[in-house]
């Protein structure tokens, strides 16, 4: 009796609970909390399936995008250090031919000069006049030669320079170019038209 007595008394209680504070507290609590596993249900079926699998093929892309770009860059560092070797030995083979021609020019001109000495000499000497002028044939070819040798020696060098500017041009403005718009997203409002190949 006494438990029936205690049971309407309960019923009457629950139906007030509603009113209460702590229990509309806690109720507001509970549906947030079943709301919020709803939307995390919703997201893990979403991320764990069509958007997982893409987001991986565009990580793919990006990285085997940055792979090909390096190995790019890469070889045209080597195509720039190469050019640049280049023009640098024929520099040095330009400035020692260059050296070679005017020690030949010297010598020349100090064996004209003692020519010129010997038949300013009343006595002419034509034993030694004869000597001085086979001396003198010998040093005009090798002047000659130097000089050929030089001018083949400059020309090799403002092409090796020519080719390293081209090089360079090539890498700084079109390369570099190309790369830094593979490696930058496009803005979504702006279309891009270069394509790399």
């Amino acid at each position: 009796k006494l438990v029936k007595a205690r049971c309407p008394r309960l019923r009457y209680r629950r139906e007030q609970w509603a009113i209460t504070g702590a229990f509309s507290c806690w109720q507001t609590a509970l549906d947030a909390t079943r709301s919020l596993s709803r939307d995390h249900a919703a997201l893990a079926d979403l991320y764990g399936g069509p958007l997982a699998a893409r987001l991986q093929r565009a990580a793919d892309d990006a990285l085997r995008l940055h792979r090909k770009c390096r190995d790019i860059v890469s070889e045209r560092h080597e195509e720039v250090c190469a050019a640049l070797a280049e023009a640098w030995g024929a520099g040095k083979a330009q400035t020692a031919a260059a050296h070679e021609w005017r020690v030949a020019a010297h010598k020349l001109r100090t064996a004209h000069a003692a020519r010129a000495a010997l038949a300013a000499h009343s006595p002419p000497r034509h034993k030694k006049l004869k000597a001085l002028d086979k001396e003198l044939d010998k040093r005009r070819s090798r002047h000659s030669a130097a000089r050929a040798h030089a001018l083949r020696a400059r020309a090799d060098y403002v092409l090796s320079l020519e080719a390293a500017n081209a090089t360079l041009q090539r890498y700084f403005l079109d390369d570099i170019a190309d790369i830094i718009l593979v490696r930058t997203p496009a803005h979504p409002h702006t279309r891009n038209t270069n394509h790399i190949t």
